[in-house]
């Protein structure tokens, strides 16, 4: 019978963590074993596809496991050198994704191999360095929120497995219902009582994805802050370092003896004052020396000329005076014209007056 890829796939996705399920599964791959190379070349790729889950990725391994074993009791060879040609690097791809406790089945499976001699001494010795590399002591150090999102994980991976093998006997017995049966009530009641297993585990799965989700939510919260804390603190830094870095210093030095300066001196304000106050000064002074010398020109003048200046400043007035009686009575004499006479006199007498106005202005002005 040739090997069939897709039906080893099958038979990997359908194992159960039994040891009837596991021994059926061996049992079909050792009558493949001239083909035990594409069943391990076909096994590796299972193993390291990323979509194969953990549990999935450790019964594979315990399928392995009891085919080389039994292959070694029936000194059938080939499973031994084909599963030892790709197990080192199956180990070390899926070692370190594992949780704790399935770390701890896989590492006893290879002490098993080592104290039985399964594989070939460099197999052996290629498997534990695979071990070596990934063992850690992050467990220790883990923060306890994480901890306890790494229990839900687990808890998480546990569910799906159990609600992925009840989905599928859900499935079968609701297709095998048949209501035309006598015992279809019985057989009905029984797929119920898959369903409502089914529906339990799925409900605690979503209860488990949302505390894991409010969780995570704390955490990215949390992170933010500290994020914003050390951004904070960077730019502290480097604003302390750019503020005592010495070309900058040397260089404001620099700028500072360049560029002149353009303080206020006290003396400044002082001689402002002092020359305005010489200014002053020279005004008040220039002022009293106009009087002064006006006053002895005055005094100066001769009696004669004293007289005749008197004369001629009381000629002037009587002159002014007999011009100002003319101009009133002209001014009476042309306001008793008649309203008969239109608007045209009125404003001939008013031309009139302006004339005589501005004579008598001028009359003023040449008297003095």
């Amino acid at each position: 019978m040739s090997f069939s890829s897709d039906q080893f796939i099958g038979k990997l996705s359908s194992l159960e963590d039994t040891q009837e399920s596991i021994a059926s599964a061996a049992k079909w791959l050792m009558s493949q074993y001239r083909e035990s190379a594409q069943v391990a070349e076909c096994w590796k790729n299972y193993m390291l596809k990323s979509s194969t889950n953990t549990r999935r990725k450790l019964l594979g391994l315990y399928l392995a496991n009891h085919v080389v074993q039994q292959a070694k009791s029936q000194q059938i060879g080939q499973f031994q050198d084909s599963f030892g040609s790709v197990m080192s690097s199956v180990i070390g791809g899926i070692y370190s994704e594992l949780p704790g406790d399935l770390k701890k089945k896989v590492k006893r499976v290879c002490d098993i191999w080592r104290e039985r001699h399964i594989f070939a001494p460099e197999v052996l010795t290629n498997i534990q360095k695979k071990l070596d590399d990934n063992a850690t002591s992050l467990p220790e150090t883990i923060p306890p929120i994480f901890k306890d999102l790494m229990k839900d994980y687990i808890k998480l991976d546990k569910n799906k497995r159990h609600i992925g093998v009840s989905k599928n006997r859900f499935d079968n017995a609701i297709q095998e219902l048949n209501p035309t049966s006598a015992v279809y009530l019985e057989n009905y009641n029984t797929v119920s009582k898959i369903g409502n297993m089914v529906t339990d585990s799925i409900l605690t799965t979503i209860h488990l994805r949302e505390d894991m989700i409010h969780k995570l939510q704390n955490i990215v919260e949390q992170q933010k802050k500290f994020l914003e804390e050390d951004r904070t603190i960077l730019t502290e830094v480097e604003f302390s370092l750019l503020s005592k870095n010495p070309e900058k210093i040397n260089q404001a030095s620099a700028d500072d003896d360049l560029l002149p300066t353009y303080e206020k001196e006290e003396d400044d304000d002082d001689d402002d004052d002092i020359d305005s106050s010489c200014d002053d000064s020279d005004s008040i002074g220039s002022n009293s020396k106009l009087k002064s010398l006006k006053r002895r020109s005055m005094d100066s003048m001769s009696p004669g000329l004293e007289e005749e200046e008197s004369k001629k400043r009381r000629s002037d007035i009587s002159d002014q005076d007999k011009n100002n009686e003319d101009a009133t009575k002209t001014e009476e004499t042309e306001g008793t014209i008649t309203d008969n006479v239109g608007h045209q006199n009125t404003y001939q007498v008013e031309e009139n007056a302006g004339i005589t106005s501005n004579i008598q202005d001028l009359l003023s002005k040449l008297a003095n």
